[in-house]
């Protein structure tokens, strides 16, 4: 479901959403009509998708608003969304022996 973080496939996914939005904010710029922009909003929203940082920081921020206004099924479904996603970014696997000195 998501793209490995750290993985080329991460770094070539990170390269892709950029590119779609600059291509979308050129769109915007030209005026271009609406079946283009759909078409970018579309291709820009599968990609992000599949990108776990951001599935992680905006499932997340649905969840707390879910709690906010006392929908605690929709809050539960967000947040375990967010384990998925928060599972896939290395910053949060530290399980395992760690040695100091």
């Amino acid at each position: 479901m998501y793209v490995p973080c750290g993985s080329d496939q991460y770094w070539d996914l990170r390269d892709e959403i950029v590119q779609l939005e600059q291509d979308l904010q050129n769109a915007l710029e030209l005026d271009l009509d609406d079946g283009a922009l759909d078409s970018i909003k579309s291709m820009l929203r599968r990609a992000q998708a599949k990108d776990p940082s951001h599935v992680y920081n905006v499932i997340g921020e649905a969840a707390m608003s879910a709690e906010e206004r006392g929908d605690v099924e929709a809050s539960e479904k967000y947040r375990e969304e967010s384990k998925r996603a928060r599972s896939m970014l290395p910053q949060f696997n530290l399980e395992g022996l760690w040695v100091g000195k």
